[in-house]
């Protein structure tokens, strides 16, 4: 959500970036990682930066550089349209070096990024303005490269949650304070030209005690002088946004297998915090990585925040600093936001088809250590889930189809976006078994790595592996809202036949389930089976004794309606 904020102040200076040099830059770039590159959609537009940014929180203030590769399709119209921070104005452009005069509207026109605009996710946009350049002479047919220079103050409110629940916490669209500079997608604070994947060289000036933290590799680390301190991050793959984090932080690292694990954290927080998320990150990089595919970062850094935030970013997570004090955050929490970049960071969501990664990164993480601690913590977790959407989705009249869930902002979309979504891939691992959900899921990762990915894209993944056409399963759970309601008629006991016989009933709409039984006789416990394909199904189970209890999905193995 981006929610609007700004202010003018003063700004300081920073050197400059020459559009030669970029060249070069990038020239390079591409002729050691075009196999990374190429990892992204092959439909897709990469828009790549060479950023030089400074910034001086007394003011709130940012002063940035950018050389921008335009590719073809960006500039076939004869302009280039962008919008950037309404808080920063443009004080030069220039494009393939000859000086371009760059025009700003008050607002901005949806229809120039988009031929059908999504108006309803567009609320935050309004913290940003539209911003044109006429290009010269005919449309270019090779990349044409447009240096930006724009300064300004960016200083967003912290906001607290639209609506408290469970895991709410603050946000703003950026701000630069003397606590530190959180700068997002949601900052504009480069310049956006629409839904595009960005590759970029990031040259952070910021105060002498700050470090800075941004995706991809820190490639170099010096002090010009005690009030100032300069660092790149280049990142080589694409990415949906480009984060910038600055603060007072101290940085500890340590080698993993050939991957940087860092902590930047504030001088008040000791070696005995930051040692154990140092282990605790391996532990995570070695599990996540045997079971789903190498992790595909150089670095993963845990960062700490002023105010209070748990946020999974490409190769780092932001938590709050009170967050990462809390004795079992490591064992729960932190595990989701670090499988994040395997999901929804390694494998991008199509927003248009669904949010499916939260809750597969909930199944896999979330869930999975409560499995880890026992059966009776993995049930309590599973009926927290049913107890959840029913209590804030179904009969709060806020239900949804999980294939329209985008971002979690209120009880009712975490129980459905967070809690329905993990129950589905749990059936989908019961259905298929343990070793064929897991080969599904590396199968996944590994052609859709750095590129967008729908539920569709999920289900032709499950299928080749179940070896079967899995579409009427998928538009069941996806595509209705609801839930399945089960109750049990007519159960008795048939002691000539040894038998408990009775009538499983589902409510419309009918789903295809498998329910698990359990069956207590005064001589054992047995577990079935009933595959109820309709409204009536009748069974009939062998019971070896007198029967002392029936239940039906006993241990909440079924997404349903709870009672």
């Amino acid at each position: 959500m981006r929610s609007p904020d700004t202010k003018t102040s003063r700004l300081v200076g920073t050197r400059d970036v020459r559009a030669g040099g970029a060249v070069a830059f990038f020239a390079a770039l591409l002729l050691s990682t075009g196999a990374g590159l190429a990892r992204a959609s092959e439909s897709a537009v990469v828009v790549r930066h060479v950023l030089d940014v400074s910034l001086d929180p007394r003011f709130n203030g940012l002063v940035a550089r950018d050389s921008v590769f335009i590719p073809p399709d960006l500039a076939k119209e004869g302009s280039l349209r962008f919008l950037l921070h309404r808080g920063v104005e443009v004080s030069a452009a220039r494009i393939d070096g000859q000086p371009m005069a760059c025009d700003a509207r008050d607002g901005w026109d949806p229809r120039h990024f988009w031929e059908r605009p999504p108006y309803a996710e567009l609320a935050g946009y309004d913290v940003a303005r539209e911003w044109t350049i006429l290009l010269p002479g005919a449309a270019p047919k090779d990349t044409t490269i447009l240096f930006l220079k724009y300064g300004g103050a960016i200083a967003g409110e912290l906001l607290p949650p639209d609506s408290p629940y469970g895991r709410g916490f603050e946000s703003t669209s950026g701000r630069i304070v003397n606590e530190g500079a959180y700068l997002s997608g949601a900052s504009f604070w480069t310049p956006w030209f629409g839904d595009h994947f960005s590759t970029f060289s990031l040259t952070a000036n910021v105060p002498g005690n700050w470090l800075s933290v941004s995706q991809g590799n820190l490639e170099t680390r010096e002090s010009n002088d005690s009030e100032r301190r300069v660092q790149r991050w280049t990142s080589v793959d694409p990415m949906k946004e480009i984060y910038l984090i600055a603060g007072p932080y101290r940085m500890r690292e340590i080698d993993h297998g050939g991957v940087r694990v860092m902590t930047f954290c504030y001088e008040n927080t000791d070696s005995t915090i930051t040692d154990r998320y140092l282990a605790g990150t391996g532990r995570y990089l070695d599990h996540y990585g045997a079971r789903f595919g190498a992790y595909p970062f150089s670095k993963f850094a845990l960062v700490e925040n002023y105010w209070q935030s748990g946020y999974g970013m490409p190769s780092f997570t932001l938590l709050g600093d009170l967050v990462i004090r809390l004795p079992f955050i490591l064992d729960t929490s932190y595990g989701h936001e670090i499988l994040h970049n395997w999901w929804g960071n390694g494998v991008f969501v199509r927003e248009e088809g669904g949010n499916w990664c939260e809750g597969l990164t909930t199944y896999c993480a979330d869930y999975a250590a409560k499995e880890k601690q026992g059966a009776a913590a993995a049930e309590d977790s599973r009926r927290e889930s049913l107890l959840g959407y029913r209590d804030f989705a179904a009969k709060g009249g806020k239900d949804f189809p999980l294939v329209n869930f985008r971002e979690r902002d209120s009880a009712a979309t975490q129980a459905v976006g967070y809690g329905k979504t993990r129950m589905v891939f749990l059936m989908m691992r019961k259905k298929l078994g343990d070793a064929k959900f897991d080969a599904a899921l590396r199968s996944f990762y590994r052609e859709h790595l750095f590129r967008e990915a729908d539920w569709s894209d999920l289900r032709r993944a499950f299928e080749a592996e179940a070896d079967a056409d899995l579409s009427s399963w998928f538009a069941e759970w996806l595509e209705r809202e609801g839930a399945p309601r089960l109750t049990v008629e007519d159960v008795r006991a048939d002691r000539g036949k040894r038998a408990v016989k009775g009538v499983l009933v589902q409510s419309e709409p009918v789903y295809n389930l498998d329910v698990p039984v359990r069956l207590v006789t005064e001589d054992d416990t047995t577990f079935a089976t009933i595959e109820s394909r309709g409204a009536r199904t009748e069974f009939s189970l062998p019971a070896k004794g007198r029967v002392r209890e029936f239940a039906d999905d006993p241990a909440c193995d079924v997404f349903r309606f709870l009672h």
